[in-house]
């Protein structure tokens, strides 16, 4: 009896190892997909659309954006496809302003259009078609402009104005 119940356990040990080694098998590819997940998650697109994985603040200087409205480039950050660029104004008005932009496949202006809030109105002027609105909730303006086959981005800003010549400014850059 003793050695049937030792052949019993070695039969159940011998399972339980094949089993644990499938098991662990399965955690070794869950650890590798999890930590794919972790390197390479943050460089997937954000909201706004899919922002390209370039630096903006290389191909749209902080100095362009500063001449276009009057102002000296203070800071540049890139973040995800967008850039963020706080412009000082001296005397004159606030001490210094935040302007964001975003800059998306050409293919996707329509979507973003569609996706705005607020009163959309047209911008005339800038690139193919531009759109505007305002975000009450954020107090800034948002601006949306597409150079068929080429670019789509967007501007915001708390000025109406100063977005615009932001926006100029970023089309001369992203659509020579």
């Amino acid at each position: 009896m003793r050695m049937k119940l030792f052949a019993n356990d070695t039969r159940m040990i011998e399972k339980t190892m094949r089993s644990m080694s499938s098991f662990n098998f399965s955690i070794g590819i869950l650890l590798c997909v999890t930590a794919a997940i972790a390197l390479f998650g943050p460089l997937s697109p954000k909201a706004h659309g899919q922002e390209k994985a370039t630096d903006l603040c290389k191909i749209i200087p902080g100095g362009e954006v500063a001449k276009a409205i009057g102002g000296k480039i203070m800071e540049t950050k890139s973040l995800d496809g967008r850039c963020v660029y706080i412009v000082g104004f001296g005397q004159t008005g606030p001490p210094s302003r935040a302007f964001v932009i975003y800059q998306h496949e050409a293919s996707e202006y329509d979507g973003l259009k569609d996706a705005m809030e607020g009163e959309i109105k047209p911008i005339k002027g800038i690139g193919d078609e531009a759109v505007g609105s305002f975000d009450s909730q954020s107090n800034r303006y948002w601006l949306l402009v597409v150079k068929r086959g080429q670019v789509t981005y967007q501007v915001s800003g708390d000025n109406e104005d100063l977005v615009r010549k932001v926006a100029v400014a970023a089309l001369k850059q992203l659509a020579p």
